[in-house]
């Protein structure tokens, strides 16, 4: 009895890569052609690009019947660009594969026959990573308060993944939620695994991420899905206001009692104002943060076109 193949969904968000798109198309084309475990898609997103990509996309998605090709208003970012990719994807597996050759097409298969084991999460780990020093350092502290946030220990947040379609359905029924997909993921599911993957030094250009951009990322993963616990501030100012108001209390008790000027009381007066503060702050805090984790984001995507067969 012949079964049916698994469908390969491979997501490509690019922006202002026109002279990338061919020859990474070309390269994984001809590597998916040359095998037969697997049927696939090509979907492209492309973000607002300015320097004719858009053009050479459509050209390429009106003869490339795996091909679609998505072009969106304006640059609204890679996360929401995966997120479109994801709302055309028909895949068992979809794959979410950076648009600047910096990973060799085997990474499909490698990833492809890893999620064939039952993953739902398979995730690269790229080995002699070939980036500037300050981007390795830069992902390297942010791989760290990552993990805290998620809950997860991985080795490399921001490579190649590859989910099942489980997870895809679910990211996108909650795509409102947040702008963060790969975090999305991992609070969906424990069953992940990473694999190492070779990674290229970059065909041309440099990278479209800033810092600011990584820092605003790790801050939104950290407020959404980090476990953040305000219970020892708030017994920190419950301690201060006790011992400020203890202090005031005794040196009235004092005054009262023996006649005797210890001292203002103001030390005490401070201390307990300032043990007030810190809890009314802190309470305002706790009542910000969870209504900003239950709230959804009123942000929208626009799509302007879309070439190619479904």
């Amino acid at each position: 009895m012949e079964y049916q193949k698994k469908v390969i969904s491979i997501i490509l968000p690019s922006y202002n890569d026109c002279e990338i798109i061919g020859p990474y198309h070309k390269a994984i084309t001809d590597l998916l052609v040359s095998q037969d475990r697997y049927d696939w898609e090509l979907i492209y997103v492309d973000d607002g690009s300015t320097d004719g990509s858009v053009e050479f996309l459509k050209e390429l998605a009106s003869v490339d019947t795996k091909m679609i090709s998505i072009e969106l208003s304006r640059n609204f970012g890679q996360q929401k660009a995966l997120f479109c990719g994801m709302d055309e994807s028909r895949g068992d597996i979809v794959i979410t594969l950076d648009g600047d050759f910096q990973y060799p097409p085997e990474v499909i298969m490698q990833l492809s026959d890893k999620m064939s084991e039952g993953y739902d999460i398979v995730s690269g780990v790229r080995l002699d990573r070939n980036d500037p020093f300050l981007d390795r350092l830069f992902s390297a502290i942010g791989q760290y308060f990552v993990n805290h946030a998620i809950s997860r220990k991985l080795s490399d947040f921001g490579a190649v993944k590859a989910f099942s379609r489980f997870v895809i359905d679910n990211i996108l029924k909650n795509k409102m939620f947040t702008t963060q997909v790969y975090g999305l993921a991992y609070n969906i599911t424990n069953n992940y695994t990473e694999i190492p993957v070779k990674h290229l030094k970059r065909y041309m250009g440099k990278s479209k991420w800033s810092l600011f951009q990584r820092l605003e990322m790790y801050l939104e993963l950290f407020l959404l899905f980090g476990e953040i616990n305000l219970k020892p501030i708030f017994m920190l100012s419950c301690l201060m206001i006790s011992i400020g108001v203890g202090y005031v209390l005794t040196v009235i008790a004092i005054r009262l009692l023996f006649d005797y000027q210890l001292s203002s009381g103001m030390g005490g007066m401070i201390l307990a104002s300032t043990g007030i503060t810190i809890f009314c702050i802190t309470v305002m805090a706790n009542i910000t943060l969870k209504i900003y984790k239950s709230i959804s984001y009123k942000e929208f995507i626009i799509v302007r076109s879309r070439v190619g067969k479904k």
